[in-house]
């Protein structure tokens, strides 16, 4: 799936000098960094209250005087912290209107896509933004199912879906992804369990997250330049 972004964010990112900021917090390690901060885990009950209290530090960086534009380019989200609130604001619309900071999302789930994931996924993709998004999908029968086409129906003023001929692969700049990704997960330790493999998933896309050149360079093939 390739999402048409804000001119002004890609020239950010293909341009101008700064950090990339990781707001991202996995449950395992989570523990650890709230007591790094003075909170014991004895100040919270059960999973809910852990991420609330670690938003809460989210918030107090991205809200800081030295957390803008001027020297973080851009910062990378995960699910809890897209639906996040900043200011009374969502936090990718905070950052980016209040911040000048990109916002960087992906979303890992679990099974195959189906159309609840979809429509998941698209909510939170037009939640913050401020003008329409054009989305770039393939034919698989999930894209194109009643609820989805009847749900971006009720939202075009907002959301539009370009559907890529049938059984053409090479016209999907995902594939590029998909392909560093398998290459990149194959050169690892063979994880053990679940939660090892999920864990490789997403240090190889926060690590791609933070290369905006490697990201730029999945469009160049002839057969994808379409949507750069």
């Amino acid at each position: 799936m390739t999402i048409m972004a804000d001119a002004k964010m890609l020239a950010q990112m293909a341009g101008k000098d700064g950090f990339i900021a990781a707001l991202d917090q996995s449950g395992g390690s989570t523990p650890g960094a709230l007591r790094l901060y003075g909170i014991p885990d004895s100040a919270y009950n059960g999973d809910a209250e852990m991420f609330r209290l670690i938003h809460a530090m989210r918030v107090r960086i991205m809200t800081s005087p030295a957390f803008t534009g001027a020297k973080v380019i851009a910062a990378i989200l995960f699910e809890a912290t897209m639906d996040g609130q900043a200011r009374e604001q969502p936090v990718p619309t905070f950052l980016w209107k209040e911040r000048g900071v990109v916002p960087l999302r992906f979303m890992i789930y679990n099974g195959a896509l189906n159309t609840a994931i979809f429509l998941q996924f698209l909510r939170r993709l037009i939640k913050d933004a401020d003008r329409k998004l054009f989305v770039v999908v393939d034919n698989l029968r999930v894209h194109r199912a009643k609820s989805v086409t009847a749900w971006v129906a009720d939202n075009t003023d907002r959301i539009e879906l370009f559907y890529l001929p049938p059984y053409a692969p090479e016209h999907n700049p995902d594939e590029y992804v998909n392909n560093d990704l398998k290459q990149a997960m194959g050169r690892r330790a063979t994880p053990m369990n679940k939660a090892a493999m999920t864990a490789g998933l997403r240090s190889h896309m926060r690590g791609l997250q933070r290369r905006p050149d490697k990201v730029r360079s999945f469009f160049q093939a002839p057969d994808v330049r379409y949507a750069a």
